[in-house]
């Protein structure tokens, strides 16, 4: 393991676009790999018949709210953890925000794999796609569901190597769970000499083996990286005394779960509303809810991108503002990264959207070979989406520059507010032009959100900015 420990980026000095790109780019990168963890199962579980792509669906929804749930309590850890070290706190405070905001990770992701465990059955039948189709997504989902509370913790680890400038050692170690489900995949789907063909139920065991994989490999850097090597240890020796059973503070829990909660509830909100509109796809016939299907996995590349490229921004930023705080000559510093930050995650979008323009037929085909309908309906689903990807990756931006100060509200209320516009404006379209109408209404609230936040966000650096402060971190705008 000790092949796993980089050296940490000084996120407080030297030129800020280096920094940023170099800190982001293995951010970037993990979160991909959390979409390739799903596109490697719908590439295979897309031989297996269309079916079999809408089960997965169904449950992808499951695991998207597990996943905002998890990014919601690692942010509010990571805005913590990251301005004590910007501040040079002491070590045992430092160590303090871990431990409570991974046992506020723990018990999260515990009440949710429960939750979900007992209405897993009520959550099908809610999309009345029929009784294979049900039938297969209760055993993807049961299965899945218990990989799912390790995958939550090791968000946090993650988090917490970011929050201390390694972006590297998350990567690494996420890299090592796809490789791990890209060969177990295609094994426990079709089977190979004594090994019995699983179908979708080896998909899903593939994918959760992969995940208790990575949790156990994040606990073993963590304390590789208690060892002092050179001389020197790296500012994460700190993760490895991090502890689940000490009670922490319930005011650091509950900090933390006050930074988290609106960012968990912001993707909630979306997968919820997300769950609405495919129920209103699916009157359309299971190869809609197919295209659905991969159409967003295809086009999470971007959100995941430019995901990653904000946890670095939030990260950076967060640092900088501690560090501001005490001495308030590195303010203009702050300032510089937000705008450094937006426009280089919105160039992340433009090129998204003219990828989608160009390749958005010959990727579908990849993920239902053999079916002109559904590629044919999948690439006019990319070409609608691609219209909105500057401006979700503008939202993106604006969000992360208002998490790194501790306001997570902001940019939840205007995601959600204008993802619920969705619902009403996707009946209203699909009554004219059929399926293509809901879509449309998801790609206009996006260029509308993205366009609101962007500019609050620039009003905040201009407050911020300000000869009298009126900024403060922690307080709502």
């Amino acid at each position: 393991m000790r092949s796993l420990n980089r050296k940490t980026l000084d996120l407080l000095e030297g030129p800020i676009r280096p920094t940023l790109v170099r800190f982001a780019a293995p951010l970037i990168l993990t979160s991909l790999l959390t979409t390739v963890y799903t596109l490697t199962d719908l590439f295979w579980i897309g031989r297996l018949g269309s079916d079999a792509v809408a089960a997965v669906g169904l449950i992808g929804y499951i695991t998207w709210m597990g996943d905002a749930v998890a990014v919601g309590m690692k942010t509010g850890m990571g805005v913590v953890v990251a301005n004590r070290a910007g501040a040079h706190e002491k070590p045992h405070a430092i160590v303090e925000a871990l431990s409570a905001g991974f046992q506020v990770s723990l018990v999260a992701a515990l009440v949710y794999a429960l939750g979900f465990f007992a209405g897993l059955g009520a959550f099908v039948d809610f999309f009345a796609l029929g009784p294979e189709i049900s039938a297969m997504a209760r055993v993807y989902g049961r299965i899945v569901l218990v990989g799912m509370i390790f995958k939550m913790l090791h968000f946090s680890y993650a988090q917490a190597f970011q929050s201390f400038g390694d972006a590297d050692t998350p990567f690494r170690i996420n890299l090592i769970g796809l490789l791990l489900n890209m060969v177990l995949d295609p094994l426990f789907i079709f089977g190979w000499g004594p090994m019995p063909a699983l179908g979708i139920a080896g998909a899903a065991m593939a994918t959760s083996l992969a995940q208790v994989v990575v949790y156990v490999v994040f606990r073993v850097a963590a304390r590789q990286n208690a060892v002092e090597m050179d001389g020197e240890r790296p500012g994460t020796y700190l993760i490895a005394q991090l502890r689940f059973s000490k009670p922490a503070s319930l005011g650091l829990c509950g900090e933390i779960f006050r930074l988290g909660l609106p960012v968990a509830l912001l993707s909630v909100a979306f997968c919820l509303i997300s769950i609405v509109l495919n129920r209103m796809v699916s009157t359309f016939g299971a190869l809609a809810v197919a295209v659905m299907t991969v159409g967003s996995q295809i086009e999470s590349v971007n959100w995941m991108s430019t995901e990653g490229f904000g946890g670095a921004l939030t990260a950076m930023t967060a640092q900088n503002i501690g560090a501001a705080e005490a001495d308030p000559r590195r303010v203009p510093r702050v300032l510089s990264l937000m705008n450094v930050g937006m426009k280089t995650i919105t160039s992340i979008g433009v090129v998204v959207m003219l990828a989608f323009w160009l390749f958005g037929r010959v990727v579908f085909a990849a993920f239902l070979p053999g079916n002109p309908a559904g590629i044919a309906l999948g690439a006019a689903y990319l070409y609608i989406f691609s219209i909105s990807e500057p401006f979700m990756a503008m939202e993106t931006a604006a969000g992360a520059c208002f998490n790194a100060f501790g306001r997570t509200v902001p940019p939840a209320a205007i995601s959600i507010g204008f993802n619920l516009l969705r619902i009403p404006l996707g009946y209203l379209l699909m009554s004219q032009i059929g399926v293509y109408g809901v879509w449309a209404a998801m790609s206009f609230s996006s260029v509308l959100k993205g366009s609101l936040l962007t500019l609050w966000g620039y009003r905040l650096a201009r407050r911020y900015g300000h000869p009298e402060r009126e900024v403060q971190v922690g307080l709502d705008v």
